[in-house]
């Protein structure tokens, strides 16, 4: 009896916010002590029967006064598809697990708009890893996962939305990758020699180049010359083939100020064993010509990663499991400085990296625990060669537990050349259970670094809070964060955004800077 009332509720609040998404559209109140709310808490029907849902992994972009933040959210799921959820391909009709809201001051407060719409394929299941640029303040992109068809035309591409009206309605997703059945984790960039040019990096699974017996993973580029309404051919940079390839993912791209394209991403190599273990690294490769050609992958720099290496389903996605239970990785986010100083066409690509403090514990799968600092490396030579900088934020001298984690680093460069980097820190608990969002910010090219604190209270870390979770198999919190800095150069400082659990679950704040 009391599973039937759940589903009927749920059903019922389904068909409640399966019409317009605009039609749920409220400014948001602030968020606690100098913080501001993104997603609206008010839509996660909290205090119901069903309890609320989360908002993890954010993505946002600001041109001029418009700023527009995306995010996977596990109510966008219940508001345009009820509840419970069918499994990704099989839907009745379709559904969206990506979250979206804009703000026309700045940054200042935001409407949440409820979903990103899924478009009308009957299979259609738009399902996270969300991306936002934008190249007017009217002008916004968003790139997601998109699941569609059944058995063997089941697939997933990267698809990309466009908004013309600055965040607060979307178009029909639009396939950037029809040639790659599999296609997971994108990144996209604008051109800021021309903004109808577009950028998207992915990671492709079986690649063309791979035999379908042995299979394997490459780094993609698709490119755009009309504002996304075309998608070029993919060019594969960093090709690995079976039967026992290395993984190259988690790829981010950006654009310099002459229009050159730079590709970061992580490898992995073939999990043999653990003694020895895996290599990881850091990879870059650039473009001169519009994305076309690539030049061949440089490494940046080997990586250990974090918490609890290569335990269980870490391998593939995550690369290691925190303290609390949920997976952390090491994937790279890109930063160019645009700025009109000395330091112009400067790269800085952020990790995490358990190098530093890689400690022994018996109670872990792996019979380790690598306590990670966010790194920095940069290059002044358009990247042909990196140099990689000391911890931006090491462990306090007063700390007293035996280390803290720092994981999910976003970075940016703003028009005065001012480079701020913002991640998840336990500093703040002996125990390393709780988790704090801070940013470092260095003015003078990563020499040195001044931190605040982002977030005004920690909390601990929460997974399976919601029974329409958005990250499957109950694992994750979150896959990363970012920061994001005026793409047209008008305004200094920064805005960055990031979840917080509160209430049982979380919701996603920001904090300018």
């Amino acid at each position: 009896m009391k599973k039937s009332f759940l589903l009927a509720v749920a059903l019922t609040a389904g068909s409640l916010f399966a019409g317009s998404a605009s039609a749920q559209s409220a400014l948001i109140a602030a968020g606690p002590g100098g913080t501001i709310r993104v997603s609206d808490p008010a839509l996660d029907l909290k205090g119901s029967v069903i309890g609320g849902f989360t908002q993890s992994t954010t993505s946002s972009a600001q041109c001029g006064n418009s700023v527009v933040v995306g995010y996977a959210d596990a109510g966008a799921r219940l508001r345009t598809h009820g509840f419970p959820a069918p499994p990704p391909g099989t839907p009745s009709k379709p559904a969206s697990g990506d979250g979206v809201s804009f703000s026309t001051n700045g940054g200042l407060n935001f409407t949440d708009v409820a979903f990103l719409p899924q478009g009308s394929g009957s299979t259609n299941f738009l399902n996270g890893d969300p991306v936002v640029v934008c190249s007017s303040p009217s002008r916004f992109y968003y790139a997601s996962i998109l699941l569609t068809g059944m058995g063997p035309t089941a697939r997933a591409s990267i698809s990309v939305s466009t908004s013309t009206t600055g965040g607060r309605t979307w178009g029909s997703p639009v396939v950037a990758t029809p040639s790659i059945q599999i296609s997971d984790k994108p990144w996209m960039a604008v051109d800021p020699t021309n903004p109808a040019n577009l950028y998207v990096s992915f990671t492709a699974t079986n690649p063309p180049q791979c035999s379908p017996q042995a299979g394997g993973f490459a780094i993609g580029v698709v490119s755009s010359s009309n504002g996304g309404a075309t998608w070029s051919a993919p060019t594969l940079i960093d090709v690995q083939c079976g039967p026992e390839p290395g993984v190259v993912t988690g790829s981010n791209i950006a654009v310099s100020p002459q229009g050159a394209v730079y590709v970061a991403w992580e490898f992995i190599s073939f999990l043999v064993t653990l003694n020895p273990p895996p290599t990881l690294e850091i990879r870059f490769a650039s473009s001169q010509d519009h994305g076309r050609t690539f030049s061949s992958p440089l490494t940046v720099s080997p990586v250990v990663p974090t918490g609890d290496p290569f335990s269980g389903s870490a391998f593939f996605y995550s690369t290691g499991v925190m303290q609390g239970g949920f997976l952390a990785n090491e994937f790279p986010q890109i930063a160019v400085d645009r700025s009109s100083g000395s330091s112009r066409g400067t790269i800085y690509i952020a990790w995490a990296d358990g190098k530093d403090h890689v400690t022994s514990n018996p109670a872990t799968e792996t019979k380790r625990y690598d306590y990670a600092d966010i790194i920095v490396a940069k290059s002044s030579d358009s990247g042909r060669s990196f140099a990689v900088l000391p911890a931006i934020s090491p462990v306090p001298a007063n700390f007293t537990g035996p280390g803290r984690d720092q994981f999910f680093p976003g970075i940016a460069v703003d028009k005065t050349g001012t480079v701020a980097a913002c991640y998840y820190d336990r500093r703040n608990d002996p125990n390393n259970m709780r988790i704090d969002r801070f940013c470092s910010v260095s003015t003078n090219q990563g020499s040195s670094w001044t931190d605040q604190r982002a977030s005004t209270s920690n909390w601990l870390p929460l997974i399976c809070s919601d029974a329409a979770a958005v990250n499957t198999g109950c694992s994750e919190m979150g896959l990363y964060d970012t920061v994001t800095t005026d793409f047209f150069l008008l305004n200094s400082g920064f805005f960055a955004s990031f979840q917080i659990q509160e209430d049982g679950n979380a919701n996603i704040l920001a904090k300018k800077f």
